[in-house]
């Protein structure tokens, strides 16, 4: 079974990827607000992928990434910041999906990830 981790502060855009998710046949998708609720889930749910929002209300989501990373969990963090190069120098070879998206780019990497 995949489950994927949504981790978006954004209650509607949570939802639109879950249900493209689910679309696009995951069978299980759990959502997060914040990096508390993301590192919890992560303690206590089996993921196996994960899409990160960079800011979550102005929080940093580094937290989640690096214990993704340590767990060995395939993640894509999603950004609306135009100047990648940083987010591209602190996590080389991570897909990056960038906002606004489209359903085919979300898919793209859903493909990737899963």
């Amino acid at each position: 079974m995949r489950h994927l981790l949504i981790v978006e502060d954004s209650a509607l855009l949570a939802m639109d990827i879950e249900l493209t998710a689910m679309d696009l046949g995951l069978q299980r998708v759990s959502a997060a607000a914040d990096a508390g609720e993301a590192l919890r889930l992560l303690e206590t749910e089996k993921i196996d992928a994960a899409l990160v929002d960079v800011f979550l209300g102005g929080e940093d989501s580094r937290l989640v990434t690096e214990r993704l990373s340590a767990l060995g969990i395939p993640f894509a963090p999603m950004t609306g910041i135009g100047d990648l190069e940083w987010l591209q120098a602190q996590l080389p070879g991570v897909p990056i999906l960038t906002k606004p998206f489209t359903h085919d780019q979300l898919a793209d990497i859903l493909e990737q990830l899963c």
